[in-house]
């Protein structure tokens, strides 16, 4: 799929994406899929092109939370939108028990509890659809 996607969008990144996880894939299966993927997104990670979320996420499946840590803390600060979504992800649930995530989902938590209170009020709405002219026959 990711070669399908390459095919289409012909962007730099996607090829290097679709060609990493095919080499990981021939060399160790999951796993070397994962890191290989993993490193493509730490170069997309530090050319600001990834803002750490998916790369947390292969490293939680890498088994490496400690690491993926700090790529959804920086998520955090990017105000990255799929990360308001994590703590209701059944991969993130084991996570509750750990201090650092804890507290990262309660940030999160209030994050979102101000963005509702402090953003709806200043939302201008006007559901008037424009008029057209008339047309005679």
């Amino acid at each position: 799929e990711l070669h399908r996607s390459a095919s289409i969008t012909h962007q730099p990144d996607d090829v290097a994406m679709a060609s990493a996880a095919t080499r990981g894939w021939a060399q160790s299966g999951k796993t070397g899929l994962l890191a290989q993927t993993a490193e493509v997104q730490e170069g997309e990670f530090k050319r600001g092109i990834e803002p750490g979320f998916r790369l947390g996420q292969t490293y939680l499946l890498l088994g490496r939370p400690k690491e993926a840590f700090f790529y959804f803390r920086a998520s955090l600060g990017a105000h990255f939108i799929l990360l308001t979504t994590m703590q209701d992800c059944d991969w993130s649930k084991k996570l509750m028990t750990d201090p650092e995530y804890a507290t990262l989902f309660a940030q999160i938590r209030a994050r979102k509890q101000g963005w509702q209170t402090n953003r709806l009020s200043v939302l201008p709405t006007s559901f008037r659809l424009p008029t057209q002219p008339q047309r005679r026959i």
